[in-house]
Order: structure tokens, then sequence, then C-alpha cells
């Protein structure tokens, strides 16, 4: 498997875990439920974890396109999207382990805490989405193509 099947492969996880682990936090919200409440906090370490591999594959992926100038600025835009999106994906992690520790002696999350950890998820969210379709424009470049299109009323 190459570099770049690696990281679109990859890539996918954190985008979709993410979505999964919100709804986690609204539902264990929802009914009042600790235990799903703690297994969505638990989701937001794994995010993390999930985050840091696509993140570090995107260099072995890159490589497909060294040498093409028409790439270069699609891949910049993505990367720089995708480094604000790791380090926010690392916040994302550590609020989730720090809320595990603060509410582990306790029969209830507090509901202060799951606010927290849904900003926090859903700016990450907002932040993954972002990075895919910028990605998604450097292996599809018509996508690009028909957004400004689109956006310009010349389609």
């Amino acid at each position: 498997m190459s570099g770049t099947h690696l990281h679109i492969v990859l890539n996918h996880l954190p985008v979709t875990l993410a979505m999964i682990t919100l709804l986690v936090l609204i539902f264990g919200v929802l009914r009042k439920s600790a235990d799903i409440q703690r297994l969505g906090l638990g989701l937001m370490v794994l995010l993390a974890v999930f985050g840091a591999t696509a993140f570090f594959t995107g260099p072995g992926a890159a490589k497909f396109y060294e040498g093409n100038d028409f790439y270069q600025s699609r891949i910049q835009r993505h990367r720089d999207s995708a480094g604000v999106a790791w380090l926010t994906g690392l916040a994302v992690g550590a609020v989730g382990v720090t809320l595990i520790v603060l509410s582990r002696k306790s029969s209830t999350v507090p509901l202060s805490f799951m606010a927290i950890a849904a900003v926090v998820l859903s700016a990450q969210l907002f932040l993954l989405a972002r990075t895919s379709n910028l990605g998604g424009q450097v292996t599809r470049p018509i996508l690009a193509e028909d957004a400004a299109s689109k956006m310009l009323g010349t389609d």
C-alpha cells in the first residue's frame, strides 16, 4: 500500500469518529447516563490518536504529487488546515482525559464537563471537515472547480 493510499484510507477515520463521538456525548446527556458520557469522553481520546495517524501519513501522500506545480497550492492549503486540525485534536484528547479523571469519583458527569467536551469536539469536527474538503480538492481537483463556478454563478 502506498503512502497516498494509506493516508486516504486513514483520513476518513477521524471525521467519522468525531461525528459518532458527538452523537454518543449527546445521547449520554439525554439519557443521563454517566457510563455513556464517559464512553464519549474515551472516544475523544481515541479520536486524537486517529487524527495523529491521519496527520502523520500526510507527508507520504504528498510525495506522490512532488514536482507537479498544479497540486502544490492545494496541498499547502490542505497541509495548513491539517496542522490546525491536528493541534485541535490534541486538545480534544487532552480534554477527554482530563474530564474522565475529574469525573471518575463521581456517579455522574457534570453537565458543564459535557458542554466543554461538546464545544471542543464540535470545533474539531468543523476543522476535520474543512481539512477533508481541502484534501478532496487535491485528489479530485474538479471539486474545487465546481465550488468556484457555483460561487461565481458561471456553471
